[in-house]
């Protein structure tokens, strides 16, 4: 299973990719470099067992997106 999510995760106004992946327990970012679809390779941001869905909102008010990601060690978000 794997979910993709497209954001401006870094907030300079071009769509970068996020994903997590089921089966190798990683939740990564791909970092759109120009606006223009030249990605970096993936940065991995965690390792979590089993996550299914992840998703970027600003939770906390300082103006950038916080990931929020499932685990299915533990029922934990």
């Amino acid at each position: 299973m794997l979910c993709v999510r497209v954001f401006d995760l870094d907030g300079d106004g071009d769509i970068d990719i996020l994903s997590s992946s089921y089966y190798d327990n990683k939740i990564a970012w791909y970092e759109n470099t120009d606006g223009q679809g030249t990605f970096v390779p993936q940065q991995i941001i965690d390792s979590p067992t089993q996550s299914s869905n992840v998703m970027a909102y600003g939770l906390d008010g300082d103006g950038d997106n916080d990931i929020l990601f499932d685990s299915a060690e533990g029922g934990l978000i």
